[in-house]
């Protein structure tokens, strides 16, 4: 745990003796929060910092948890991504919605469940990570999937998004890991993991 402070405001950095995945550091860094809200974000800002003022607005109008999202006809696509990934990121909510969230009315028309650019109420995401057991490719659909188990209100927002190039997901190999994550959570709501 490293600290310094930036106009008078402290900055803790976490670190991770090993690599446990990015659902892991999501995590971590939920249960250290202390203010009201909190932001998670891919490190290459592909989505700007600056969308977080429309969810800023949204979580004031008594919604919980906002997410970001590549695929709704607002969105704004200044780089697109390489076409393999663009099937992908089709494809992949739909079997989100085929296998998991397809009895949920008010979550089963989300069209960007994995985008990394998420804001929650703090006390709603300490809530939630504490029933969370994915840690890589399918964490953050897990996380909504317990906030609807729960009963929080989500809102789906369209974004300005840039690709970045030099992402090392595998279409084949992640996707097939992917698709195991996605049946460990119907598994884990089978076994009532994620509470009635």
């Amino acid at each position: 745990l490293n600290k310094s402070k930036t106009n008078g405001n402290e900055i803790r950095v976490l670190r991770n003796s090993v690599n446990s995945g990015k659902g892991f550091s999501v995590k971590k860094g939920i249960e250290n929060s202390k203010y009201d809200l909190v932001l998670f974000t891919d490190a290459d800002l592909a989505t700007p910092i600056e969308e977080l003022d429309k969810m800023l607005k949204e979580i004031n109008n008594g919604y919980d948890i906002i997410i970001a999202s590549r695929n709704l006809p607002e969105s704004n696509l200044v780089v697109n991504q390489p076409f393999y990934r663009q099937i992908m990121g089709k494809t992949f909510p739909m079997l989100v919605r085929v296998l998991l969230i397809s009895n949920i009315q008010d979550v089963k028309y989300i069209k960007d469940p994995q985008c990394g650019f998420k804001l929650f109420k703090t006390e709603v995401a300490k809530k939630i990570v504490k029933l969370q057991t994915i840690y890589r490719y399918c964490f953050d659909v897990e996380l909504l999937y317990i906030a609807h188990k729960l009963g929080f209100r989500i809102k789906e927002v369209p974004v300005t998004w840039i690709d970045k190039r030099g992402s090392k997901v595998s279409p084949l190999k992640d996707g097939f890991k992917m698709f195991i994550d996605l049946l460990r959570i119907r598994f884990n709501a089978f076994a009532n993991k994620y509470g009635d």
